[in-house]
Order: structure tokens, then sequence, then C-alpha cells
């Protein structure tokens, strides 16, 4: 099952009013999602009626941020027809030069009518975030997630609703085309990252052991086939899989045979090193987790509605092959994605049913790391329905946020985050964002 899509997986209505073209929520419904505590039991996440969720902001209402005047060319461009650049190191590998149009890669999941579509698209990049023309594409459904690449670029993968993994080629000019899949008879996936080595992703299946629930590893050619796909470890109602060097952080329920927690720290081969409880009980449904830029953190974001508990934040600190759980981060409403900065003094918590993000700062060495510092001053009216969020690294880091009919992105500074303004995707149903990446350079 794939996590809480909470803010966007529901059913909308549309209609075009006299007071700014607003599109207004009208019979929300589930999403598939990993299951509360040890219950199979659906997260039956929708929107309400109260203030906070009921209003979803049309691209053509004025409180929607136009991007900024500087927003007015590709961060980085490669004329029309430039080819795959020099062999990076790997023997039969191409890979794009580095000067070529960077990208971001979203889905749109919705028809004109409402319902689904399987419809993509690639924007390039520009200035402060802002997002230039779609090139479109088809490929399978993605209601929501974020889409992975290899570290030149050059090969993406995403995951669609019925947990196959998808792999993209694109062109220097950021043209994409849907090539192998990878069969959910093998992995049912969640979530897959590339390895650094750009030649396998770590798949992650969110089930229980004994439905498959695990990690994966599978093998990606240069061109973007599929080779063979091995089991590294069972997991329980994980979640992703964060790269640490040759290992990897895993959110979730437990791994292996190791003992119940939130938190776990797996080798490449796929063995157990050390399990945290970042949460006192086991009511959490796990939605986002980040490591911080200087990796001596791990957090994850609880946004469950059953456990009659406040949403949080759990926190643990990474020393070396051992997890050590702190104070959790409480209360946080809805933390839909988390992102730390760069800069390492903070983390950006997008809060989905807050209509809202928010700034933890982080200070490593102090007796409690992480604080709660509130939501930062928006450019215009504050996001609406905000959902998955990516890094652009640079000397500038910036966050890119999908929210109803925009992608917002915000600029990370000493402490906190500046709200840039919002990138308007369109009008109506087809502009509802779901799955986001940014290519790297």
């Amino acid at each position: 099952m794939r996590k809480a899509a909470s803010l966007l997986a529901f059913t909308l209505a549309c209609a075009d009013s006299d007071d700014g073209g607003h599109l207004t929520g009208l019979d929300a419904t589930s999403a598939e999602v990993s299951a509360p505590g040890d219950s199979d039991s659906p997260d039956t996440r929708g929107v309400g009626t109260g203030e906070d969720a009921s209003v979803l902001v049309d691209s053509s209402a004025s409180d929607v941020a136009e991007p900024l005047p500087d927003a007015s060319a590709p961060v980085d461009t490669a004329a029309d027809g430039v080819a795959p650049g020099e062999d990076a190191g790997t023997p039969g590998c191409e890979w794009l030069p580095p000067q070529h149009t960077r990208v971001v890669m979203i889905s749109k999941p919705y028809s004109e009518s409402g319902g689904k579509a399987d419809a993509w698209e690639t924007r390039a990049l520009l200035q402060d975030g802002a997002l230039g023309e779609a090139q479109a594409f088809t490929m399978s459904r993605a209601v929501s997630g974020v889409v992975a690449f290899r570290h030149d670029g050059g090969l993406a993968a995403a995951v669609d609703d019925h947990g196959e993994i998808h792999l993209i080629a694109l062109t220097a000019t950021g043209v994409a085309t849907p090539g192998p899949t990878v069969d959910p008879e093998l992995v049912y996936a969640q979530t897959a990252a590339f390895a650094p080595d750009g030649l396998s992703l770590i798949a992650v299946d969110p089930n229980w052991p004994e439905n498959g629930g695990g990690l994966f590893r599978v093998s990606v050619g240069c061109e973007g086939d599929v080779g063979e796909v091995t089991a590294l470890t069972p997991s329980k109602l994980a979640l992703t899989a964060l790269p640490l060097g040759d290992r990897w952080v895993v959110p979730g329920r437990g791994v292996g045979s190791g003992p119940e927690g939130q938190v776990h720290l797996v080798g490449a081969d796929g063995a157990l090193l050390a399990s945290a409880k970042v949460f006192p009980d086991t009511d959490d449904i796990l939605a986002s987790a980040t490591l911080t830029a200087d990796r001596r953190f791990v957090l994850v974001g609880d946004h469950s509605e059953f456990s009659g508990l406040p949403n949080r934040i759990g926190v643990a600190r990474i020393d070396g092959d051992t997890l050590e759980a702190l104070a959790p981060v409480t209360p946080v409403l809805d933390p839909v994605a988390l992102v730390a900065s760069p800069l390492g003094d903070s983390v950006l918590v997008v809060s989905g049913y807050g209509n809202a993000v928010r700034v933890v700062g982080y200070s490593a060495d102090a007796e409690v790391p992480f604080v709660d510092l509130g939501e930062p001053e928006y450019l215009g009216a504050s996001p609406a329905l905000p959902g998955d969020a990516v890094l652009v690294p640079g000397e500038d880091p910036v966050v890119l946020v999908v929210e109803n009919v925009a992608v917002r992105s915000f600029r990370f500074v000493p402490g906190g985050v500046v709200d840039l303004g919002a990138s308007p995707t369109g009008s109506g149903f087809t502009a509802i964002p779901g799955a986001i990446g940014v290519q790297p350079l």
C-alpha cells in the first residue's frame, strides 16, 4: 500500500465562481495507506468542510503569488539536439552533459472531469524555483510521491499508484520518454531511490513481511533497462529508504527480525544494524522522513488520525552504527513532508491539513536539538493543500512544494526559509499536481 496522499488524493468537484474562480472540495474520499499500529485498517483521510481545507485555490485567483520577475530563464540550458555527454566512468554508459536544461517532473493525476489521468510533464527549472513551459508525456498515474533521479539526471524512477516502478529517460532539453518498468509481482513499491553508483535502485515494499514487505535491490542498466531484483531484507510498514553512505535509514515499524520501532539503520547487504523507538507508543502512521545535512539525525513525521495523540515528529541521533531516540517535536499537525536545510540549521515541515509550512530550528549540540519556530511569512496566501516537497540544492538552496494548482518555492536562509511564491500549474482539475521530482545537475 502506498502512503497516504492526504491532501491530493480525493474526489473534487469544480465550480467556477464569480469571486476568482475558486475550486471547492465537495466529496473527500480515502487514499491507500499504511495501517496504523498493527491494524490493516485504511487511513480514511479526507478534507473536511471547515476553513482549514475546504477551498482549493485556482491559479487564476489573486491570492496565488506570481513568479518573481527574475524567473525568465532556465537555470542551465543546452541547445536543442545536444547528445548525452561523455562517459562518467561506468563502462558502456553515457551521461547527460553538465550543462543541460534542468527540469522538474510532475504528475497530473486528474482529468478535466476530476477522474483519473495518466498525465505527466517536465518543466524547466527557472530562477528562484519558478517553472517554465510544460512538456507533456503519458505514463501511469501517480497521485503522490517523489520522483528519483540518477546523479547525472539522464534517468528517473517514479512509482505509480499500483506499486509499479517506471524508468524514464531524459534528453538534454528535458524531453522525457518512459521506458521499462519493474513488475509489481517482484516488488510492490512505495518508493524507489537510486544507489550512488546509479546502476541500482533500492525499492521499498510497504506491506507486512508476510505480504511481501521489504527492501529490494533492482539492477538498472546504463540505458535504463531492468535487471535482477534481489530481496535484501523483510520489513514491516516501511516508508522509504534514505541513503547514508553505504547504508540506508529505513523509517517503518520493523526490519528483519529486529525490534519494533520507527527508525532502523540497514547495511548495504540488508543486515539490520540498529533500531530506535522514537515514539513511546506504536500508534504512529509515518508520512515523511529526512536526514539532517550533517547526517547526525533522522526525523520522521507521524500523521496518524487514529491515535488520539497530537501529530509529531520523531527524532533519532545517528552515531556510527547506533541510533538513539530523542524527545519528539510535538504538536505538529499533519507533517506530510520534511526537508532538511543544507545550511544545517533548520528543517522545513509541510503541514498538509494545516495549509502551512513550519520551520523547525536545528542545533546539533544543543540539549534540545530541534525546536518548532512556527510558520514563515508568506508571499501572498498561505499554501493551499500542500503535499510532497523536494530540495533544489545549490548555493541558495530552494524547496519545491506541490500545492493545489501550483508549485510553491521556499529558499533556505540562515535560521529558516523565505517564501518565493507559487508557480501556477494551470486551472481546474488537470492542474492539480501529484508526484514531483527535481533533476540534478
